[in-house]
């Protein structure tokens, strides 16, 4: 017998990250973080990540971000990183509605 599923909807919760975008300026620093600091044969420097700290990812370059949440290190090309994250709007607010309204609620913040 088979039995048809029933879903639901689901919404995935949000969570603040910090981040830093690498530039030729600070990747010696960001290695510190997560690898070893090389250079291409132009003298272009990257990132050979130890996956044991940042598993996401094998190399990094100038261009890409590093994030942070708690202990958790993250990389990110530019591209996945704009994809994935968007900078935090200081006029956010969160409303918690514990009664189901008779209308929809529309919040106006400038």
């Amino acid at each position: 017998m088979i039995m048809e599923l029933q879903f639901s909807p689901f919404v995935r919760k949000p969570f603040e990250i910090e981040a830093v975008q690498i530039t030729e300026e600070n990747i010696e620093d960001v290695a510190k973080f997560v690898g070893e600091l090389k250079f291409k044969d132009d003298g272009a420097p990257f990132i050979v990540v130890d996956r044991r700290l940042v598993p996401n990812i094998w190399r990094v370059f100038p261009g890409y971000w590093m994030t942070k949440m708690g202990d958790n290190i993250r990389c990110y090309s530019e591209k996945i990183f704009t994809e994935q994250f968007e900078p935090k709007n200081s006029t956010e607010v969160t409303v918690t509605v514990k009664e189901p309204l008779p209308q929809p609620l529309t919040l106006t913040v400038d």
